[in-house]
């Protein structure tokens, strides 16, 4: 696990180091600089496998490689390129990936099973070639500033370069909509105008003498049912039994030690539980809340640690111990997520970290095996539909009903469908005020909906709520902490598998995930796996109105040096509606806890 930067124009070792700085989190065993002209490639490096010093950057022909990220099949593609007549002369993963590309071209992405964020610079053709993993498990930014093109893991990297060239950076005003609405930015937007990220499964080739930029994608999941539709449900859970034990197994493959986070959740239990299978004394890591008995999971996390006999650690999360955290969030989240569970990952990613130098994590799951509760609500509400729409209902009483929480009976799914809806659009007209840019809607979404609105769902949450928010988060936190984690799930055979089985062996009654709890009924009690999904909660809402109050007050204060964008009052009125228990406003005031510290800290201009 590695960090990377790169910039296009002259030679410059000096402003290297400095980028390289700004992420010496995500890597601290070894910093590799290469300058030439032209191109200038920085990279500070994790080691997980093949501990050698000085591997970096590799080259093969007239390519040369810098990357973050793990590629867990690089065995089986070795020993193919091996026959090919490619020699080798490390025991690195990364190795196989320039004389992949050397055969395959873009291609050879596809063939990687793995987390990754890569930049190939092929001298020969003066051209920058840039990956990011199938699932987004890895971050890269982008953007050409003063006629050069630059890249790195963090937007903070270009946040910096942006400043020491004294240049003014604009606020996203279409991106903050969907932030504040959404939680994260979709597709290729980030909050910085000047600044994008590559999308999952997308290659981006930037042309040094033309600077052109080209972006496709090299890779879509599989969703055809005719995939697993004609298995019966003993061959179905064989064969995810079997995907997700390889899978594992692959992820653990390392040169240091490793460990898994583990919730109490099924998810997590089997990843663990095949671990431990490879692992004698295997470590395990859970957060739990003291102070709430029910955000907390401790229970069943300590059960599922006796059954594998896993050497576990529960490390407790209050609102005094977040405090510091929350204070840096700017820091370990440079492109704002609204996600409360940053805080509980930092615990768990610091404490981990103690002992072990990866682990692995449940992350994935949700979306493509159909966990979540909102899948199940929306697919009821899709087969009332058509009898709600046609009911002879006075069109004054119809609007007061589309107007509540029935609203998804009346609207189309893409319409009215959001992994989260933080600030609802009504609410968003008075925060705001210079309104922009609705909720962008997934392609997905318009597809599928009226084939399959469960897929349409999962796969809008697959591209967008996973890659851009949870992924990020876990990404962003681990490595703050200078930690690996790996998520076996996001396999692509398990990918494809997952999404392209019928409905009934996604949800079946009032049970999501269903063919993976069938899985895992052969290696936990059933009163285990059955018990309803408990989710991954902070309590934000009690700590709020009295530990972490100062923080809040706080947050209108931040707030004010951006005025012109935000209306104050409205926000102080959210706040007071909170602090006086009238109203439950926790996930709206931490999306601006989160983006106030952000906006002022790097000074984005309004």
């Amino acid at each position: 696990m590695c960090g990377i930067v790169g910039f296009t124009g002259k030679q410059n070792k000096i402003l290297l180091k400095k980028l390289l700085k700004t992420i010496i989190h995500r890597g601290d065993d070894e910093a590799t600089y290469l300058t030439s002209p032209g191109i200038n490639l920085g990279m500070n490096r994790l080691a997980i496998i093949d501990l050698s010093k000085n591997l970096y950057p590799l080259k093969f022909k007239q390519y040369i490689l810098i990357y973050n990220g793990e590629i867990y099949n690089f065995k089986t593609l070795k020993q193919k390129l091996i026959k090919k007549g490619i020699k080798f002369k490390t025991n690195s993963d990364a190795e196989i990936i320039l004389p992949l590309f050397d055969l395959y071209k873009s291609n050879a992405f596809n063939k990687l099973d793995g987390m990754f964020s890569i930049c190939i610079y092929d001298k020969k053709t003066k051209q920058i070639i840039l990956a990011r993993d199938k699932a987004g498990e890895k971050p890269l930014y982008y953007t050409q500033l003063n006629q050069n093109f630059t890249f790195a893991s963090e937007l903070k990297t270009l946040i910096k370069l942006a400043k020491s060239q004294s240049l003014n950076l604009k606020l996203n005003h279409s991106a903050l909509s969907q932030y504040l609405t959404q939680g994260f930015c979709s597709k290729q937007q980030t909050l910085i105008k000047e600044f994008k990220k590559i999308p999952p499964a997308t290659y981006l080739i930037y042309k040094i003498k033309t600077k052109q930029v080209i972006k496709k994608t090299y890779w879509k999941p599989n969703t055809n049912l005719k995939n697993t539709s004609k298995l019966s449900k003993d061959m179905l859970k064989n064969k995810l039994t079997h995907l997700i034990k390889t899978s594992v197994e692959k992820r653990l493959v390392s040169d240091v030690p490793i460990g898994c986070f583990l919730s109490g959740g099924v998810d997590s239990s089997l990843i663990s539980y095949f671990a431990s299978q490879k692992i004698k004394n295997l470590k395990t890591f859970s957060i739990f809340f003291p102070d709430s008995i029910k955000h907390s999971e401790k229970i069943y996390a300590n059960k599922v640690a006796s059954w594998l006999n896993t050497q576990h650690t529960n490390i407790p999360c209050t609102a005094n111990s977040v405090k510091l955290i929350i204070e840096n969030i700017h820091k370990y989240i440079d492109e704002p997520i609204n996600d409360p569970a940053v805080l509980p990952t930092f615990l768990l990613a610091s404490q981990a970290r103690k002992s072990v130098k990866a682990v692995l994590t449940g992350e994935g799951a949700d979306e493509i095996f159909a966990g979540y509760r909102r899948y199940q609500k929306e697919l009821l509400a899709s087969k009332l539909r058509p009898f709600a729409n046609s009911f002879p209902l006075i069109k004054q009483t119809r609007n007061i009903i589309a107007s509540s929480k029935y609203q998804k009976i009346f609207t189309s799914l893409s319409q009215h469908y959001s992994s989260q809806t933080i600030w609802k659009p009504s609410e968003l007209k008075k925060l705001l005020n210079k309104h922009s840019r609705q909720l962008f809607i997934s392609n997905y979404l318009t597809k599928y909906e009226s084939l399959n609105p469960l897929l349409a769902m999962q796969l809008t949450d697959f591209k967008g709520y996973l890659a851009e928010q949870l992924l990020m988060k876990v990404d962003k936190i681990t490595m703050a902490n200078n930690l690996e984690s790996r998520a076996p799930y996001l396999n692509s055979d398990i990918i494809n598998f997952a999404l392209s089985l019928p409905n009934h062996y996604k949800i079946k009654n009032i049970h999501g995930k269903y063919l993976l709890k069938k899985v895992a009924e052969n290696f936990f009690p059933k009163l285990f796996v059955w018990r309803f999904k408990h989710g991954f909660s902070v309590p934000l809402n009690k700590w709020f109105k009295n530990e972490l109050k100062d923080t809040v007050l706080k947050s209108i204060e931040d707030l004010n040096s951006y005025n012109q964008i935000f209306n104050i009052n409205y926000y102080s009125h959210i706040v007071n509606q909170h602090l006086n228990k009238k109203e439950n406003h926790a996930d709206k005031i931490w999306s601006i806890i989160v983006l106030s510290k952000w906006l002022n800290y790097y000074k984005i201009s309004p």
